[in-house]
């Protein structure tokens, strides 16, 4: 059996944005609340700005928060990559919605929060 405080180790890490996170000691992990969708309906046009808040509700401060787009294409606004204990930001996305029809696209956040890495997925229906 294995326990929700075990944490996973990985030998080779996927990325290098979660490889700068992954060895943060436990006892500079905090907590964060980031909505795990954004449903968009039905949209026309091919952007569409996505907004969202990230709080650190944890009692560490969070560091090196990195925030990954689903398409390297997509200009990211500013944010602070370091979050003291008990704060929020707020970030809007132009994001870039090529396909018709059902879309499905990942946002990721990286920082030092268990377990170092949340995928925030944007969905809907693009029309013409």
């Amino acid at each position: 059996m294995v326990s929700c405080n075990e944490r996973v180790h990985y030998e080779n890490p996927p990325d290098p944005h979660f490889t700068k996170v992954w060895k943060t000691p436990d006892n500079q992990l905090t907590k964060i609340e980031l909505p795990a969708n954004i449903v968009l309906d039905t949209i026309e046009g091919d952007h569409k700005v996505i907004n969202f808040s990230i709080k650190n509700v944890g009692n560490q401060d969070l560091k090196s928060l990195y925030i990954k787009p689903p398409c390297s294409c997509i200009k990211m606004p500013k944010y602070d990559s370091i979050m003291p204990k008990g704060t929020e930001q707020n970030i809007s996305i132009n994001l870039s919605i090529k396909q018709l029809g059902n879309f499905y696209e990942p946002i990721t956040v990286y920082g030092s929060f268990y377990p170092y890495k949340r995928i925030l997925f944007v969905e809907g229906y693009r029309k013409k």
